[in-house]
């Protein structure tokens, strides 16, 4: 959806500049040259500089989107020495940013600082500095961190900086020196080294989207401490100062030509600059002050005379080159007149703005409609477009429309490296994917897809390289880092869907790829999507262990960790390949001793991949899902669950014998199974026999394309056809929250009614949370946003709501709340089924159909009372939309009532819906159970006996008990029942190992410590060792929950073997609680 139309920018009356960085720049690493300098004293002063040293003036973050002079400005000088790199650096910053947390030096302002000596391999070693000027007193003084980083958590320290630091108010002068023993290196005339600096501003780092604003001595990919991405410097054996000023290349709507806008430091003031193409005057300008420290000119090129684009035209000043810009798109930018005139009539033909519309007039405008939208928005933001992503989208665009207009599809013609763009009908607009399709892709032929998940930090980045490979590769930005969940599955799904469609793919080759947030993202798909891939080469991803690894059967997965990984342990990795062996079908599973979390060792991925083939019809699946929607598997889909709480599953075989084709079916919580007799691995001429549990049901040739197994109340029934009953109202599903980030239109609803200051307050937090996609925060989208007073009856029909404030501030919410199946009686208790619940001062949340719009949800978050009055709830609104955890989405709540503890909402109820929206009856006996004089050594023992119980192992090892009666923080004893506590909490799997004596020992010192200020009384094991009674070799098998597998990796390492064990609910849990009461 595109921002409201108040908010638009105008094109025709205003300037408005679409600014890009060199495209050279933003793809190849550049060489400078270093000049020696002499005399230098490092006191954090300049005057000694002048006239020496490579000069870097107005640094700017990557890509060349800047900020005024007056909030963020900074230059640097650069020389060397025989014993190191010298470096002096100036900054102006008008807000001085520190964060409260200790020792985090990436946080808040800082200059941080990468020396290389070669880019990768042996002795390839980063020597790391973050500077943090320590403001608010003077003399100013600067914290400094870091070393030469050998490993993970491998920082050699031994060879120091020398620095100083000057500074004031509003500014400081940073100097120092990297002596080149820190890598190794010896300075010699012609020696090469690789380098990066860059200065970041902390203070508003969230405004910055995924780009933190790190202002570089360079832009592009340089402003990277990769090593392949890192800057050459090459030491001269000269003293000729030399300069490079920053040019950024752009081009302005409001008149269709082409700019280079050209910065300085403040002493340039009325100096003259000049572009030239080869020995040429293209154009020139003059400097002129545009704010403390800072002159610019933005000097309009004319239209390139041949109709090429310009390439590295030279920016000139006094004589001397002190820059190059490229400008892929000057010759097309006269496309964008027409894109911008017919703004109207693309947004309604494309149906931009209506997201409840799925089907468009023609397949070439659906297939640019995501494009277009996208486009569209960036034209209308109050922000105006300022990188070169966005002129390479508005370019697409002008394109695109044109030739849809003639009924000719641009993306079937495009090759290369790309952003692609499906529409996005939860959020109303396009979303972007990087697209690589080969230079000779031909549509007649069929070709693998790789579909790789972007790592954390990474952002997805296109190229002009020839595209020169035999298949296609597909990154779906998903919205962040979230490791593909919410809002980041949604669009994985779609762009998978989106590229089935439109490219030329053989399906039995697609291949799923991801490294850390990617590869934890590979997990989840496979798990729920396996009927997509072959295989999936997974590289420091987590398997949670509550995934359906069942799923798993006919998908190969490639597992590639490093030992030394403490965020993605290698324990986790082993207890996952264990599940899998158990369930007949292992991983390759690659640990790699002396790597952490990055991937050092060679790997051939494509000879990997050309290896594995998907079977689009397996002879033996089994599949798992907690909604219908996600039960589709290979050539049966189940169409309706029994209990929509409990996990649906299907086991299914064709066995063939004596000439006889059979399907044997083992179902669980199924309601309805569709037999895909065409994909089947079946001959469809041939009768085929149904087996269920004993239940024949045989089948005369020809097969028909569909069966139906429908369970009935005589028991199962086999038919040709079956519709789910038609409603008037929205089916139930489980998962809460989870439902709301499934894709449908959404739109957040904020209040208006209160008091202003409050109204203020909420306005500000649905802001935010209209940037949340369920999985985490969407630092590149959002969701539309309405004022309660604003919404009509047809905004209620077309997206579900989330409808935010007190009852009687939010208008939608006043509406709506006479018809919910509850009353509230004076804002103090609220009865619901057959239970009466305390809410006095307390937060409510509620997932239900909307009675004014029943085919669509609602989720409301309302506090009752004094509650509102608490901020923390504002600054924490995705948590009151309750998702599933890792008890699974059948456990998740649809009525969440918080009461506050300590100023923090804390859970005190919970309730479910069932089946057509009445409330799920709760167990009577755990409706009775209180926590009452229940502390935290009974859950610590009561989880400690499943272990036990569950198990086989000599010893268990868990949480100490601290002696403390005090309930656990956040369990309301008085309220709070054992049937509100088991939707709050979930269970946990065992793991084991067998490990010798030493190693047990050795693992109990390292854990028996208390950490967390006391919160955490360290862990033991159980019965007690007996140290002076254990034998140092001999073999013991000991068991502990699959959740402190993270904590032996930091505070012990490895274990040398880890085996999945059996898992065990929060039920269980509750009623080893109530025995051990009897």
């Amino acid at each position: 959806m595109r921002f409201p139309k108040a908010c638009l920018t105008s094109l025709v009356l205003g300037a408005v500049v679409v600014s890009c960085a060199n495209a050279l720049a933003a793809d190849v690493p550049r060489t400078f040259d270093l000049p020696r300098v002499e005399g230098i004293k490092i006191d954090g002063k300049a005057e000694d500089w002048e006239g020496k040293g490579h000069g870097f003036e107005i640094l700017l973050p990557q890509y060349g989107k800047h900020r005024k002079a007056e909030d963020h400005n900074a230059s640097m000088k650069l020389g060397w020495t025989r014993k190191g790199l010298l470096f002096l650096v100036w900054v102006q910053d008008d807000v001085w940013h520190r964060k409260t947390r200790q020792r985090d030096p990436i946080g808040q302002d800082h200059v941080e600082i990468y020396l290389r000596k070669v880019r990768l391999g042996k002795g390839s070693s980063p020597y790391h500095l973050t500077f943090n000027p320590q403001f608010g007193k003077l003399p100013l003084e600067t914290a400094c961190y870091g070393g030469l980083e050998l490993g993970a958590g491998n920082v050699d320290r031994s060879v120091r900086p020398t620095y100083s630091i000057t500074g004031g108010k509003t500014w400081y002068v940073l100097e120092g020196l990297v002596p080149w023993d820190s890598v190794g290196f010896e300075a010699a005339p012609g020696a090469q080294a690789c380098f990066q600096l860059w200065v970041q501003d902390g203070d508003t780092m969230e405004k910055e989207e995924l780009r933190k604003h790190r202002a570089s001595f360079h832009l592009g990919k340089g402003t990277s401490y990769n090593g392949n991405d890192m800057h050459t410097l090459k030491l001269m054996d000269n003293t000729k100062p030399r300069l490079r000023l920053s040019a950024v290349a752009g081009y302005d709507l409001s008149t269709y030509q082409s700019v280079v806008k050209v910065m300085a430091r403040g002493v340039r003031r009325g100096h003259e600059v000049v572009i030239k193409q080869g020995g040429r005057d293209l154009a020139r300008g003059q400097f002129e002050a545009v704010g403390p420290d800072r002159v610019a000119t933005k000097i309009a090129l004319p239209a390139p005379s041949d109709g090429t684009p310009y390439t590295d035209l030279l920016v000139s000043y006094r004589g001397e080159t002190v820059n190059t810009v490229s400008l892929p798109h000057s010759a097309a930018i006269g496309q964008l007149k027409d894109l911008v005139r017919k703004k109207t009539h693309y947004a309604n033909l494309y149906k931009v703005d209506e997201p409840w519309v799925r089907q468009l007039a023609s397949p070439v405008l659906e297939q640019h409609r995501g494009l277009v939208a996208a486009a569209l928005a960036l034209l209308d933001r109050v922000d105006p477009p300022s990188s070169q992503a966005d002129f390479a989208l508005l370019s697409q665009a002008a394109q695109a429309v044109k030739m849809a207009d003639r009924g000719e599809s641009y993306y079937d013609q495009r090759r290369g490296c790309f952003f692609g763009y499906i529409y996005s009908n939860a959020l109303g607009t396009g979303s972007y994917f990087l697209c690589s399709v080969p230079n000779s892709y031909d549509p007649s032929r069929k070709y693998p897809l790789v579909y790789s998940l972007h790592a954390g930090g990474a952002v997805l980045e296109p190229h002009d390289k020839p595209v020169e490979r035999d298949y296609l590769e597909v990154s779906p930005w998903g919205h962040g880092y979230n490791s593909f969940r919410g809002m980041g599955e949604t669009a994985a799904r779609e762009v998978l869907a989106y590229v089935l469609r439109w490219y030329s793919i053989d399906r039995n080759r697609v291949h799923v790829r991801g490294h850390s947030n990617g590869g934890n993202g590979s997990w989840f798909l496979t798990t729920r999507y396996p009927r997509f891939f072959a295989s999936a080469s997974i590289s420091a991803g987590e398997p949670l262990n509550h995934l359906f690894f069942s799923n798993l059967g006919n998908v190969t997965i490639l597992n590639r960790c490093g030992a030394l990984d403490a965020g993605q342990p290698a324990n986790i990795i082993h207890w996952a390949d264990s599940r899998l062996k158990q369930l007949g079908h292992p991983m390759d599973l690659r640990i790699f001793p002396k790597e952490g979390h990055g991937r050092v060792a060679p790997f051939d991925s494509a000879a990997w991949r050309s290896k594995h083939v998907r079977s689009p019809s397996p002879r033996k699946v089994s599949h798992s899902c907690e909604w219908a929607a996600h039960g589709q598997s290979y050539w049966f889909s189940i169409k309706r669950l029994a209990d929509p709480h409990r996990v649906a599953r299907v086991d299914a075989e064709v066995a063939r014998k004596g000439g006889r084709q059979t399907v044997i079916l083992k179902l669980a919580n199924v309601d309805v199974l569709a037999l895909d007799a065409s994909a089947m691995p079946v001959d469809g001429n041939k009768p085929l026999r149904i087996n269920m549990a004993g239940s024949i049901n045989d089948v005369k040739a020809p097969l028909p394309a569909q069966l139906y197994m429908v369970r009935g109340a005589s028991g199962w029934q086999l038919k040709r056809n079956w519709q789910a009953p038609a409603t008037t109202i929205r089916p139930y599903r489980s998962g809460g929250a989870e439902n709301m980030y499934s894709g449908e239109p959404l739109m957040i609803v904020y209040p208006t009614q209160g008091v202003v200051v409050e109204m203020g307050r909420l306005k500000e937090a649905a802001e935010r949370l209209s940037c949340s996609g369920g999985g985490g925060p969407m630092p590149t989208a959002r969701f539309p946003m309405k004022a309660g007073k604003d919404i009509t009856q047809a905004d209620m029909e077309h997206y579900n709501l989330v409808l935010l404030g007190k009852i009687e501030d939010n208008k939608v919410t006043q509406r709506i709340w006479p018809q919910l199946p509850f009353s509230l009686e004076g804002e103090k208790t609220l009865k619901a089924g057959e239970r009466t619940l305390d809410v006095q001062d307390c937060f409510v949340s509620l997932h239900l159909y909307n009675p004014l719009a029943p085919r669509r949800l609602v989720y409301i978050v309302a506090p009752m009372g004094k509650a509102g009055q608490n901020r923390m709830w504002t600054r924490a609104l995705p948590f009151f939309l309750v998702r599933a955890g890792r008890a699974g989405m059948g456990a998740v709540p649809d009525l969440v009532v918080r009461g506050l503890e300590r100023g923090a909402p804390v859970f005190r109820y919970g309730m479910q819906f069932t089946r057509g929206w009445t409330w799920k009856s709760q167990n009577p006996m755990l409706l009775a159970y209180r926590f009452q004089g229940i502390g935290k050594d009974h859950f610590t023992s009561a989880a400690r006996a499943l272990v036990t119980a569950r198990c086989k192992a000599g010893f268990v090892l868990a949480r100490k008990e601290s002696g403390s009666t005090a309930p656990p923080w956040g369990l309301d004893p008085k309220r709070t029942t054992g049937a509100d506590w088991i939707l709050g909490n979930s269970g946990d799997a065992v793991a084991l190992s067998v490990v010798t004596g030493k190693t047990m020992v050795d693992l109990e010192e390292a854990l028996s410590k208390t950490r967390g200020r006391g919160r955490n009384q360290g862990m033991a094991f159980y019965p007690a060792l007996a140290r002076a009674k254990v034998d140092p070799v001999k073999k013991y098998t000991i068991a502990f929950q699959h959740r402190i597998l993270r904590l032996i990796r930091t505070s012990y390492g490895n274990l040398p073997n880890v085996e999945a064990g059996p898992r065990y609910t929060a039920r269980d849990l509750l009623v080893e609680l109530m025995n051990a009461r009897r």
